[in-house]
């Protein structure tokens, strides 16, 4: 038998502390009793791949970790995000790999998503990149058939980050003058550096932090990139939490939305992102979602290029 390094031992009693404490995060009821997540309970939200005894054995430390046979049933088990997997997977020492992505199985589900709810809404990838928008999405922002076009364009295409800087699209006086718009662009960094960072060695990662770096380098993309670092958060916010939007639209006012990130599948990091209006809000924005004629789904990426967007 191959003697166990005291480096793996360490990660295995870390990746144990670690599982416990997610375990404990998790309730049910029992008895009609709210009660976190027992190891028999987590065992059977694995459908029995993994073992109470095993899991018991993991937490403990004292057992080596197999990413296909304790892993992956566990992160399906909590219903882990793309994201969360591959910190899963690397408190246990191994780099997670996505399974294969068949685009038909997430296009046609986002698209009839994104159709029938009637709040601005789009999907995008972990780094940020818009691939397709419903009609209240689009209108609200005054995006009209040029600006459309204009997003399609360039190495950038619809990123999130090359939206709020190029003056094309308006984004200062939507964000209610330069301080708002400079408060969103350094909290919307921190997003993105948060969800890309499964995606640092891509050739798409690089490609679009390059591109702000020189395309909006004279706007100041360099400076607000550090300050995303430096400056502290709103005390309580997490920059992934839902959050407060506040849009001026030059017709019904100022509108607060609440924005709400749904991860679509678990294994692909497209994820739909919806604008619900605050209570003092509704009213304005059914104003403004009379004038939509009809919600339809405008791709900001063709379909088959999606995949490409995470290489």
């Amino acid at each position: 038998m191959a003697k166990v390094s005291e480096a793996v031992k360490a990660q295995r009693k870390a990746f144990g502390r670690f599982l416990q404490a997610l375990r404990g995060k998790y309730i049910f009821y029992k008895n009609g009793l709210e009660t976190g997540w027992t190891p028999e309970k987590l065992a059977e939200e694995t459908k029995g791949k993994v073992t109470a005894s095993v899991i018991r054995h993991l937490e403990a430390g004292d057992t080596a970790i197999d990413p296909e046979r304790h892993l992956k049933p566990l992160a399906d088990a909590f219903g882990l995000t793309v994201f969360q997997r591959h910190e899963f997977y690397a408190k246990a020492g191994f780099l997670y790999k996505p399974a294969p992505i068949d685009i038909e199985d997430i296009v046609g589900p986002i698209a009839q998503f994104l159709r029938e709810i009637r709040y601005p809404a789009f999907a995008e990838t972990p780094m940020s990149d818009l691939v397709a928008a419903n009609s209240y999405y689009l209108q609200i922002y005054g995006h009209d058939e040029k600006q459309v076009a204009a997003m399609k364009k360039g190495v950038l295409g619809a990123n999130v980050m090359r939206i709020f800087f190029d003056e094309k699209f308006g984004r200062t006086e939507y964000r209610g003058g330069k301080n708002k718009w400079e408060h969103a662009v350094v909290r919307n960094i921190r997003i993105f550096k948060i969800h890309s960072f499964p995606y640092l060695g891509t050739k798409r990662y690089k490609t679009i932090y390059n591109g702000l770096m020189s395309e909006f380098n004279k706007l100041g993309f360099p400076i607000y990139w550090d300050r995303a670092d430096s400056e502290p958060e709103e005390v309580g916010k997490s920059p992934v939490s839902p959050k407060i939007e506040a849009l001026h639209h030059p017709t019904f006012g100022v509108m607060s939305f609440w924005v709400l990130g749904l991860p679509w599948y678990r294994d692909t990091g497209f994820s739909t992102n919806i604008y619900v209006p605050d209570a003092e809000s509704v009213g304005a924005y059914e104003e403004f979602a009379k004038t939509v004629e009809s919600n339809e789904v405008t791709y900001l990426k063709d379909p088959e290029e999606w995949l490409t967007l995470l290489e």
